[in-house]
């Protein structure tokens, strides 16, 4: 002789004279709560993650920046430094170049910059306070309006004496 069981999902035959334990019934899954503190460190996750990727983003875009302001400054040095000292000296103070974003001049002579120009150069030259036979070099190229990247150089040169 059988005992029948009988649950939801099974039916059970069981001996007579056998015990059949009583289980709780267990439910698979999670639960809301679970769940929620799941998507909620997630989504802390994602945002963190989110702020880094934004701030390597800018910080790559400022080394573009500056890289590119550095070559203008010197290929604008590099023209200076194939100049004479006289024709350097005789330069009269401060001289600007409006620059596009490849390091073509734009605006040739003109005191403001045009709608081309994307950044701007200055350079002068100066007698040095401890000696009449050196010259300050400086160009400085920023871009314009509002962003990173300016690059300052700064050299000294020399007059030659027969």
């Amino acid at each position: 002789f059988s005992r029948v069981f009988k649950t939801s999902r099974k039916t059970w035959r069981v001996a007579r004279g056998a015990r059949v334990a009583q289980h709780p019934r267990v439910e698979r899954g999670f639960t809301l709560i679970e769940t929620i503190i799941a998507v909620s460190l997630l989504a802390v996750a994602l945002v963190t993650l989110a702020q880094f990727v934004g701030a390597g983003v800018q910080t790559g875009a400022a080394a573009r920046a500056r890289a590119t302001t550095t070559v203008m400054a010197e290929q604008k040095m590099e023209q200076l430094r194939s100049m004479s000292w006289a024709a350097i000296a005789g330069t009269p103070g401060d001289v600007t170049d409006y620059l596009d974003a490849s390091g073509g001049v734009r605006c040739e002579g003109a005191i403001e910059p045009c709608g081309e120009a994307v950044y701007e150069r200055r350079w002068f030259a100066t007698l040095a306070s401890f000696s009449t036979g050196v010259l300050i070099i400086q160009v400085d190229v920023s871009p314009i309006g509002k962003g990173h990247g300016r690059t300052t150089l700064v050299t000294a040169r020399a007059r030659m004496t027969p």
